[in-house]
C-alpha cells in the first residue's frame, strides 16, 4: 500500500508536489486568518491574493523540481532572478 502511492507520487511529482504546496499554503492562510480574526472563513481557502502567495510558491517548487531534474540548479536560478530583475528594475 506505502508502495504504491509512494510510486504514485514519484510517478505524477510535477503535479503532486505544487497541488501539497498549493494546499499546504491556502491551509496556513486559513488557520492565520483564524487566529488573527477569531473567525472560521472557509473562504479563504479557495480565495486568490494574498500572503503568502500560493501561486508564487508554485511557481517556485515546479521550478525548483525541474532544476534539480535537469541539474542545472545554480544556472536556472541565477537566469529566473536575473529575468525579475531585468523586468522589475
Amino acid at each position: 500500500m506505502i508502495k504504491g502511492i509512494w510510486e504514485f507520487i514519484m510517478n505524477y511529482k510535477y503535479i503532486v508536489v505544487p497541488f501539497g504546496v498549493w494546499f499546504g499554503i491556502q491551509l496556513f492562510k486559513l488557520l492565520y486568518d483564524l487566529v488573527v480574526t477569531k473567525k472560521f472563513n472557509f473562504k479563504r481557502i479557495l480565495q486568490a491574493g494574498g500572503m503568502p502567495s500560493s501561486h508564487s510558491a508554485v511557481v517556485v517548487a515546479l521550478t525548483t523540481m525541474i532544476a534539480k531534474e535537469q541539474r542545472y540548479y545554480i544556472t536556472v536560478i541565477w537566469r529566473i532572478f536575473n529575468f525579475f530583475v531585468y523586468c522589475y528594475v
